[in-house]
């Protein structure tokens, strides 16, 4: 071995030296980087295997578990930004990108699994260290804005949320991806902005975000988008001429939803004929196209024939030819008895064809029908409310106090027996129906706000809280309490197919 004394007389072998030792010193700092991705990915699939595991034991529900789940993606994500700031980025891009990328998944799935527990300053912590730490394609950071706000909207900072989702839509647009598809989790925040607002909001904020969703969209057309990007386009613009009640505008437009032939999507055709069978009273016009459609289709699609013979019946009734639509549903219950037997709104359109044709006797045996075949349906349970108002306006008062009292008992029990579901759902808005009738306001807000505490991210909490909102203010001189509402409807808005239409 060389001596320093050695070394001192042989200034070579003292370069020699020196240069092995750089050398060295290299190829390890070369090593560290892909060291630090191999730990990263090992921690990242540790805690993928534990939310993989927790879902295959159906414990995603178990706080203990899921905490753990928690604690591996948090484990993770702080490695993968502890070494991201010791990596050289142009020495060891392919590294850096990698870590960057790991960094980003683990914070993501993290504010995922927070979100639910509603632990909003966390998710917040989360994914404002991700938009300052990392640096991201363009796709990848709008949809961490995106995901930033839904907590701030779910944490009750809405005009913060307003905020962050105009810059994801900022930043992404057109929102398309290399390969021509919308990317529809920004493509839809303009309306789903609107319908909140709609819902929650005085008239001059939802008319502010209704003309921007409006120019937003109708930009694409102007601009001569791709096919993909126009389609959707004329799709949105149909369903918010809707909103307002510009159904020939609505119509346009679904006019405008061609394939690549040229031809008008199906969905879009059932949407025109079901217009002009209802708000445009076209009623001759919206039989005509339910023939054409029901002839023209093929495969899989010829599952919707039970359902357009289904609406030609009802275009009947509203033609007043009863017996031409008691002919459409007994077709319809002898070519599809399987569509019929499972449909209660069929069954309820046989018993208003005789009630609306004066036939009272026939028209309480069906709906008694509909009431005993379809226990727990929203049909039935209309039905009920129904008939004890019909018996009650022809004298039958002891009859119609008995009925309704039978009626009340049943929304009880229905409730009751199925907690947890939509049934119990629809028992509940009748019970608080029930109480609006007695002039119950107090009790009918209150069971209306219980369904939203029950059911907060279902189309009927959040039309029950809607009306507990209205209660409140007319009936009951509680202002602060509507408001409160409001703010508890708006924070579980939070996903673009949530908001009520």
């Amino acid at each position: 071995m060389p001596t320093i004394d050695s070394m001192k007389t042989n200034p070579g072998l003292l370069c020699t030296l020196l240069a092995v030792t750089c050398i060295l010193g290299v190829a390890c700092s070369d090593y560290k980087p892909a060291e630090f991705r191999y730990e990263a990915q090992k921690r990242l699939h540790h805690a993928e295997k534990l939310l993989n595991d927790a879902e295959l034991k159906n414990e995603l529900t178990n706080s203990i578990t899921m905490g753990q789940v928690q604690a591996a993606y948090n484990t993770a994500l702080n490695y993968c930004l502890g070494v991201l700031d010791s990596v050289d980025r142009i020495r060891h891009s392919r590294e850096w990108e990698d870590l960057n990328r790991l960094s980003f998944q683990a914070g993501t799935r993290l504010s995922q699994l927070l979100f639910p527990d509603r632990r909003y300053d966390s998710c917040l912590t989360v994914l404002r260290k991700l938009s300052t730490r990392l640096s991201l394609p363009l796709l990848e950071s709008a949809s961490l804005r995106v995901n930033l706000a839904e907590v701030l909207q779910a944490s009750g900072k809405w005009r913060d949320a307003i905020a962050t989702y105009t810059e994801a839509v900022d930043m992404l647009n057109p929102p398309v991806e290399p390969n021509g598809q919308v990317i529809r989790s920004i493509f839809d925040l303009p309306a789903h902005i609107y319908h909140i607002q709609r819902q929650t909001a005085d008239s001059p904020a939802w008319n502010s975000s209704l003309n921007r969703a409006f120019s937003y969209y109708q930009n694409f057309l102007s601009l001569g988008a791709n096919p993909n990007l126009a389609l959707a386009a004329h799709g949105s613009l149909a369903a918010l001429y809707a909103d307002v009640g510009n159904w020939t505008a609505s119509v346009a437009e679904l006019r405008q939803m061609k394939d690549s032939t040229g031809a008008i999507g199906l969905d879009a055709k059932v949407k025109i004929a079901d217009i002009y069978a209802g708000e445009l009273t076209g009623y001759d016009s919206a039989l005509a196209m339910y023939e054409r459609i029901g002839a023209q289709l093929i495969g899989r699609d010829t599952a919707l024939r039970p359902i357009l013979i289904f609406k030609r019946s009802l275009v009947y009734i509203e033609m007043k030819k009863y017996s031409e639509a008691r002919r459409l549903l007994t077709e319809l219950d002898r070519n599809y008895h399987e569509y019929f037997a499972a449909s209660p709104a069929a069954q309820e359109a046989k018993a208003k064809t005789f009630d609306l044709e004066g036939n009272w006797n026939r028209a309480e045996t069906e709906y008694r029908f509909l009431i005993e075949s379809y226990a727990g349906s929203e049909e039935a349970m209309q039905a009920y409310l129904y008939l004890g108002e019909q018996l009650a306006r022809q004298g039958r008062t002891t009859e119609a106090e008995r009925w309704m009292q039978r009626a009340d008992a049943y929304y009880k029990q229905t409730a009751e027996r199925n907690q947890g579901s939509p049934v119990e759902a629809r028992a509940l808005t009748y019970q608080a129906e029930m109480l609006r009738r007695k002039s119950d306001w107090a009790g009918a807000a209150a069971v209306l706000a219980s369904i939203f505490d029950k059911f907060p991210d279902t189309v009927i909490g959040q039309k029950a809280v809607m009306v507990a909102v209205g209660l409140y203010r007319e009936k009951l001189d509680s202002p602060a309490v509507a408001d409160s509402l409001l703010t508890a409807l708006r924070s579980r808005l939070t996903r673009t197919e949530s908001t009520v239409r």
